[in-house]
């Protein structure tokens, strides 16, 4: 469950004749489903945005460590780790009773996504090994990004700007009506939000652009 809850689609599924797996069955099953479900409900703003770039440049949504940084050879044999966009890495324990996770980080600043004080900070890639609590699975957010997070649409959003050496970040959140099939068309009514942050001094400036399409 923790690590489904980050694929671009995520469920439990079961059929009516196999075993009951509902996710309220297991009282760990239960803290550990919330907590990352939690997250993705957070985030799905930007689930989305990775959905619209898909549809209009068919990048990917799931994407393996080296697509993001291909200057570091390292990342070319990553295979138990991937990114979210171009800066949400994931780093699920993928072997029973393991308490801990041995993850590569390309060089830059890396935070927490369930507390952002915590930080991994690396000049060049490096392991790391993570604790792994059995409610916990480790995601981090490369610095330079800017991302939008949300409990649900219609409430206000949260906007995640983390800057590291380059001293600037950028990001962008698209949204729709919630019922038109064609992406970003012009028929349908969308809106697509780009999102700049820099350092001016001792304070953050963050400025956007806003492009609306449709017939709104």
């Amino acid at each position: 469950m923790q690590l489904g809850a980050f694929y671009p689609f995520a469920r439990d599924h079961s059929a009516i004749e196999s075993t009951r797996q509902e996710l309220y069955l297991w009282e760990s099953v239960t803290i550990a489903a919330r907590k990352v479900l939690g997250l993705r409900y957070s985030v799905l703003p930007y689930f989305y945005t990775l959905m619209y770039e898909a549809h209009v440049k068919g990048a990917s949504i799931a994407r393996p460590l080296f697509f993001s940084f291909p200057d570091d050879v390292t990342t070319y044999e990553v295979d138990t780790q991937f990114l979210l966009g171009k800066g949400v890495m994931v780093s699920p324990i993928l072997k029973p009773g393991t308490t801990t996770v041995d993850a590569y980080f390309p060089a830059g600043v890396w935070f927490d996504l369930f507390n952002i004080t915590n930080s991994v900070s690396q000049t060049a890639g490096k392991h790391v090994t993570l604790n792994a609590r059995p409610d916990h699975i480790n995601i981090h957010v490369h610095e330079g990004q800017a991302m939008t997070t949300d409990a649900a649409r219609k409430t206000a959003f949260e906007l995640l700007v983390v800057i590291g050496s380059s001293r600037n970040s950028y990001g962008q959140v698209f949204l729709d009506d919630g019922e038109a099939i064609d992406l970003g068309e012009w028929n349908a009514e969308w809106t697509l939000v780009k999102l700049f942050g820099a350092i001016n001094g001792n304070k953050v400036c963050v400025a956007s652009e806003v492009k609306n399409g449709g017939f709104a």
